[in-house]
């Protein structure tokens, strides 16, 4: 039974994320599915005991400010031409 349930989350969590790239520009969709590293990391410290760890922090801290500033980053105008 536990094996079916991570079949069908395993299943459905593809789905959506295949229609976050749909929905999404490549560089936000890219960088938002980074994040599942550092949500394992967290799963880990929560839920598994695991320690924490200088690079283990380093490279979420890192994660997060990659997808915070390709998030906040202005968008181009459409006729623009990408600044050239």
């Amino acid at each position: 039974l536990l094996l079916f349930g991570v079949a069908g989350t395993s299943f459905w969590g593809q789905i959506l994320i295949g229609r976050g790239f749909q929905l999404l520009t490549a560089a936000k969709a890219s960088a938002i599915n980074f994040t599942q590293v550092v949500y394992s990391y967290l799963f880990g410290l929560l839920w598994l005991s695991e320690h924490i760890t200088m690079w283990g922090a380093f490279g979420s801290a890192l994660i997060a400010a990659g997808v915070l500033l390709v998030n906040m980053r202005p968008k181009a105008a459409a006729g623009d031409g990408g600044g050239k």
